[in-house]
């Protein structure tokens, strides 16, 4: 049986009505004791959205309550992504939100991982161009062809090609990320994918293997289990 020792999960975005609270939260319940680390990959509260409209039902405060407790048992490392850049200015000390570790990247087992913004062209657009375009986005229902809609457009502009580049100029074996929304394993990028359509997270195992998971259905069955060090 394998042994869960990380779980990455990102795109939360809590304070948004789309945000599968109450699903993470029974997720987040259900972590294996012996799970070491918990790492939030961004976007875990939508700054963005709340500075739009103010939306915090009971069900989002009780995730960020849930989060603290496993900070008291297992690592937590807060990376914090766009839309929680309120947090970025703390990076400059070296903080901590309680037991939770708070930085701008991380390297774990020789893969780096980030939230992915800085290296997603759009982002040079003025923020208020974004803000409007993301005014107009939270009047769209979401649902699975969101992540395909992202993943295209990122596919587009080459954002995933430019992080696996890097990494690779870097000497890291590979890339964990969030921020496009759309799950993923290949070669060596991983994205967590997001909270809002998909509930989907990654786990890295004892035996150094990787898996990309769905909560709450059975996409995880079709998804490959990957190696990093095969692919370094």
């Amino acid at each position: 049986m394998k042994v869960t020792r990380s779980v990455f999960l990102s795109d939360v975005h809590l304070g948004t009505k789309y945000c599968k609270a109450k699903a993470l939260l029974t997720f987040l319940n259900e972590i294996d004791p012996e799970v070491e680390n918990l790492f939030l990959v961004g976007d875990i509260i939508d700054g963005w959205a709340l500075r739009r409209r103010h939306y915090w039902p009971k069900s989002h405060t009780n995730v960020l309550r849930r989060i603290l407790k496993l900070s008291e048992r297992i690592n937590v490392i807060y990376l914090p992504g766009n839309h929680d850049e309120f947090v970025r200015p703390f990076l400059k000390e070296d903080i901590k939100l309680a037991n939770i570790e708070i930085k701008d990247a991380y390297v774990y087992e020789n893969v780096f991982v980030t939230h992915g913004d800085y290296f997603d062209l759009t982002m040079r657009i003025p923020s208020k161009v974004i803000n409007f375009i993301a005014h107009c986005w939270d009047w769209v229902p979401h649902s699975d062809r969101h992540s395909s809609f992202t993943d295209l457009m990122y596919k587009w502009l080459g954002t995933e090609r430019t992080i696996v580049r890097w990494v690779e100029r870097k000497g890291y074996v590979g890339c964990l990320t969030g921020h496009t929304h759309a799950p993923k394993i290949k070669g060596k990028y991983m994205n967590c994918g997001d909270w809002v359509t998909n509930c989907s997270y990654i786990v890295h195992y004892t035996d150094n293997t990787w898996e990309l998971k769905y909560y709450g259905n059975q996409k995880s069955e079709r998804e490959a289990v990957q190696n990093m060090a095969e692919v370094a």
